[in-house]
């Protein structure tokens, strides 16, 4: 039985504590940020009078670029926040059963202390304080421009908005970071073995890569906001290209991240199997030509030659054995992933490389 539970997981993050304490339901804490969202962007505006077209102001249902972000990307990005815990638990499940029972207490441990040893969830606080600094600058620079910006009210509830977004992502950013030196570690105290078919090994890592590519999409919800802005938002975040540099970092090393040891020890375990292969092949091969040079029976040459043949398929079937504990067709997923949110802003970008490239 798994000892680890979803205050385990979360470690001493005030928030996540909070709301596990109370509901720990994903889709609850995405309904109350969508509802939140959509109040804000369509009734307090509404009473602002800022709903609809407004001479000298930007009206919230012009805003696609926020209204994609309140009414989407934020509900998303708190589900995902919620939902990691439990599936960051089933990751641990599956690879803590290849351990033995007298290291899963160790190990389970170990994975409960590295998560809330720290106060992890600091760095999301700074990020977002951070962030929140730079938007407060860039709101009041434009004061009254925008539906957002029409007194200190709404700056506050857009910034506190961001606020959440990011302190969101950054803690589920580091909690994944987390789990990968737990995984890491957990495979230091594992025999793995060349895996040739549907095992308890592949069917673990089938779980970790499925997390793994779950990781990625949250990267794309929240490239989301990055890809859509150069098309959507009038002002682009004046901390934009560093989002943007770190998102194509994090993202793919993120879904790499957790099999680095594993790898490690597949090569390992494969380079081992060959070499015994080998050594047996080549020593069979030697019987053969001393059995044929003294001119032994025939039944025990072709007895030889089925040994030999029987290892040479093992060989071959070895030799296609996969080392990375994850099948290619994820990292193709991943990679569609994490281009995706860019796709909009690309196709926005090719008339004006058309203009530079032919003049037009």
């Amino acid at each position: 039985m798994n000892g680890l539970f979803p205050l385990d997981i979360v470690g001493s993050d005030p928030f996540a504590r909070f709301f596990l304490a109370r509901n720990r339901k994903p889709w609850l804490l995405a309904l109350l940020v969508f509802l939140a969202g959509a109040f804000f962007m369509f009734g307090v505006s509404a009473f602002l009078g800022v709903l609809f077209p407004t001479e000298g102001v930007r009206n919230s249902l012009a805003d696609r670029f926020n209204q994609a972000n309140y009414l989407f990307i934020f509900p998303a990005v708190g589900f995902f926040y919620l939902w990691q815990v439990s599936a960051i638990l089933r990751v641990y499940s599956a690879v803590l059963d290849l351990v033995t029972s007298e290291k899963r207490k160790k190990m389970e441990t170990q994975v409960r202390e590295l998560h809330g040893q720290y106060p992890w969830w600091l760095s999301g606080l700074g990020v977002a304080i951070l962030t929140v600094g730079l938007g407060l600058l860039d709101n009041f620079s434009h004061f009254g421009e925008f539906w957002y910006t029409q007194n200190i009210f709404t700056i506050a509830i857009m910034q506190l908005a961001r606020f959440f977004a990011l302190y969101v992502i950054i803690n589920a950013i580091v909690r994944h970071i987390v789990v990968c030196a737990n995984m890491n570690r957990i495979y230091g105290n594992l025999t793995l073995i060349v895996s040739v078919a549907t095992t308890a090994q592949s069917e673990a890592f089938a779980r970790i890569s499925g997390y793994a590519l779950s990781f990625a999409v949250l990267g794309a919800i929240a490239g989301l906001n990055l890809g859509l802005q150069p098309v959507l938002s009038v002002v682009a975040m004046p901390e934009y290209v560093l989002f943007v540099a770190i998102y194509f970092t994090l993202v793919p090393a993120g879904f790499f991240l957790p099999f680095v040891q594993a790898r490690a020890k597949m090569v390992e375990a494969k380079s081992a199997a060959m070499l015994v292969l080998d050594v047996k092949y080549q020593r069979e091969y030697e019987f053969l030509m001393d059995t044929i040079r003294s001119g032994g029976p025939v039944a025990e040459a072709e007895e030889i030659s089925a040994r030999l043949q029987t290892i040479k398929d093992a060989i071959d079937i070895t030799e296609k054995a996969p080392t990375w504990p994850f099948e290619m067709l994820s990292v193709y997923r991943m990679s569609v992933t994490v281009f995706l949110p860019f796709i909009v802003a690309l196709i926005n970008f090719i008339p004006t490389l058309r203009s530079v490239i032919f003049g037009e």
